[in-house]
């Protein structure tokens, strides 16, 4: 995933999110980084603080005013071939 503004290129893909509250729920339970991320934080006290940081991000940076959120995510084109 990739977060933050950044030119439209060819390869980058819209995920279109009708709200971030239970997508955050879904990353922080499977998406490795975000994992992580809890398991740093959480012992600390400071995981709500991150939360609240990225939930505000994806308020303020969507590309929606319904209360979802647009999150462009650039992907890698891999091409191969057998060798002649």
């Amino acid at each position: 995933m990739c977060i933050g503004a950044h030119g439209r290129g060819e390869h980058d893909h819209p995920s279109s999110l009708r709200s971030m509250v239970p997508t955050w729920s879904a990353l922080a339970k499977g998406y490795g980084p975000v994992v992580m991320a809890r398991q740093a934080l959480e012992p600390q006290g400071q995981w709500a603080a991150l939360r609240e940081d990225l939930l505000d991000y994806y308020r303020e940076h969507g590309e929606r005013d319904d209360g979802g959120t647009t999150v462009w995510g650039e992907y890698l084109v891999v091409t191969g071939g057998k060798p002649a």
